[in-house]
């Protein structure tokens, strides 16, 4: 069954993307990074990802998840994109090597570097759905029922599986600590 909308019901979704985008640009983009690892790739997935949310803006049933429907949108085209090139690289966070911005005269600057390095190569060890779970809630706030929406799991699915990943962050940056 084919879901129409009326005309000035498409502007205003129209406008309200056009919205959500610009508010929300920043977070989009450090989603699509978090999967494709590369500035160029990420605005790619962006940009691709309104192309198809301007053409299935008549399929949003419920207006009032525009927010949590685009970032599946996200989500999906970048995966679709990692299938297309078939690498696997890394969880990023969009740090460098420490000697590249770290001067030795500063320890603390140092320590906080080699710490986000740490956390990298952590989470460089959790499943990509549990990176995902763990970036949504810690690195772009959401809650755990938007995070459920957007991966379309139950609530308790994803309440357990953030604790389990954060118990293997916390084992595996143990370890990192040890060597």
């Amino acid at each position: 069954m084919l879901f129409t909308i009326s005309k000035s019901e498409r502007l205003r979704r129209e406008e309200r993307l056009i919205e959500l985008i610009e508010t929300d640009k920043v977070q989009f983009y450090r989603i699509a990074y978090s999967y494709v690892h590369n500035e160029q790739d990420a605005l790619e997935v962006i940009q691709e990802s309104v192309c198809k949310a301007y053409k299935s803006l008549h399929k949003l049933k419920s207006p009032e998840y525009f927010k949590t429907w685009f970032i599946k949108i996200v989500i999906n085209t970048a995966i679709d994109m990692q299938g297309e090139r078939a690498k696997v690289l890394p969880f990023d966070m969009g740090r460098d090597e420490p000697s590249s911005h770290a001067s030795s005269e500063n320890p603390d600057e140092i320590k906080a570097i080699e710490l986000r390095l740490d956390l990298e190569r952590a989470m460089n060890r959790l499943a990509q759905h549990e990176q995902l779970i763990v970036s949504l809630r810690y690195f772009e706030e959401m809650k755990l029922e938007e995070i459920s929406e957007i991966m379309e799991r139950p609530v308790s699915t994803i309440k357990s599986t953030l604790y389990r990943s954060l118990k293997k962050l916390r084992i595996n940056l143990e370890e990192a600590e040890i060597q």
